[in-house]
């Protein structure tokens, strides 16, 4: 291979996925430094965004010290499940609360009862902590971390209900990483503030479920914050999904797809794909299955593995792989889990944070 011109090199180690990447780097200096790279990072995204056999996504649960999983790993693999590692996080006690304000091209996003916030790769291990905001991230009612195209950055963006200083406010913010600073989000639509939780990134927008609550039944549909414009917009009303008996719905995503899970209540698991064909857009049903495999309510399915199996998180408490065709459930060991944890899917890249 050292007889091909760079640029078939280049074009050939593109296409692989990051984890042998990882390892290739120790191959020779030449290999080092190009998998190194920023450029080649974005080609590398590029290239596996293009194509979903390419795109590998893993679990990041906020226990202590929060943890990322394989989810494409056996579950007996000891491999699988890894824990973060970061002054951040090891100097603080386990009583320490952490939160997940989003993630984006293999970058997450976290947060912890301080105001500090962490940034970086639990891929590559390379992380940046971030100047604290003027809002308090304590009382977020929505965040997300999006990639914008038009200046080649990543930003932060936050709603907080009050400031740090005391005083009840509404206000947005948002983090530029380039330059490292925050500031408000002036004169926004009234649509911004009836979501919450973290942003689905896909597309160039940030992403939320909105619930309406119309007399005695809630109408779910789908708000996006546009990084370039930034401007709220309602994209689409769920007309299917509305009632009492959805328990729990959640956006996701996974290179060009955007994902659709839900738990209906006495009734079933199932997630959709949504299909776009220029100004349309339409569901496709990805898998479903009966509620009574699982007791008990707050179980969601995170993501559908490429053989065919689906991660559910079980009420916070664990996570496993549903097999439908055996109707079997394998447990990941987490460990000593002392309290509910939050997950969250995110993809895997060569992107590092330390670079803008």
């Amino acid at each position: 291979m050292s007889q091909l011109p760079h640029r078939i090199i280049v074009e050939i180690l593109s296409r692989v996925l990051v984890k042998p990447l990882l390892r290739f780097k120790s191959v020779c200096k030449l290999w080092d430094s190009l998998i190194s790279d920023p450029q080649f990072a974005k080609l590398q995204l590029r290239q596996s965004m293009a194509d979903n056999k390419n795109t590998c996504c893993r679990v990041l649960l906020m226990t202590w010290p929060p943890k990322s999983v394989d989810f494409e790993e056996s579950t007996d693999n000891v491999n699988a499940v890894r824990n973060l590692s970061h002054p951040m996080i090891i100097e603080h006690s386990l009583s320490c609360f952490y939160g997940i304000i989003g993630s984006c091209n293999g970058l997450v996003c976290l947060y912890d009862e301080f105001n500090n916030i962490l940034l970086g790769s639990p891929t590559t291990r390379d992380y940046r902590e971030l100047p604290k905001p003027t809002g308090s991230l304590n009382h977020m009612f929505g965040h997300g971390l999006g990639y914008n195209s038009s200046i080649d950055d990543y930003q932060i963006v936050f709603a907080s209900k009050i400031k740090a200083d005391g005083f009840r406010e509404t206000g947005f913010n948002i983090f530029t990483l380039r330059t490292s600073t925050w500031r408000r989000i002036q004169g926004l639509n009234s649509v911004a503030v009836s979501f919450e939780g973290p942003g689905t990134f896909w597309n160039g927008r940030l992403h939320w479920l909105r619930i309406i609550q119309n007399g005695t039944q809630r109408v779910f549909n789908i708000v996006s914050f546009d990084l370039q414009e930034e401007k709220f917009k309602d994209v689409l009303t769920l007309t299917e999904y509305y009632g009492s008996d959805i328990f729990l719905l959640e956006l996701g995503t996974s290179g060009k797809w955007l994902y659709l899970f839900c738990e209906k209540r006495y009734s079933h698991f199932e997630a959709f794909v949504m299909e776009v064909n220029g100004n349309r857009a339409a569901w496709s049903r990805l898998f479903k299955f009966p509620h009574d495999r699982f007791p008990g309510y707050g179980s969601m399915a995170l993501h559908l593995t490429k053989s065919g199996q689906v991660v559910v998180n079980f009420n916070g408490w664990q996570l496993g792989l549903y097999n439908p065709k055996q109707v079997t459930v394998e447990y990941f060991d987490l460990g000593n889990c002392l309290n509910e944890f939050e997950a969250h899917v995110y993809g895997e890249s060569l992107i590092s944070s330390n670079n803008y």
